[in-house]
């Protein structure tokens, strides 16, 4: 049974980086849209 515990913290590590690279793609993706917002309200204002 020692083989299974070993097995689940794998799988949490791999979890763990996983979500560490999605958080780290979020936030970029955040800071893009906030670009993209600002882009807008700037063009809005032209009209």
């Amino acid at each position: 049974m020692g083989n299974l515990e070993i097995d689940v913290n794998q799988v949490i590590d791999a979890l763990c980086q996983q979500i560490a690279d999605l958080s780290k793609r979020n936030a970029i993706l955040q800071a893009q849209v906030q670009v993209l917002q600002r882009q807008q309200s700037e063009g809005d204002g032209d009209d």
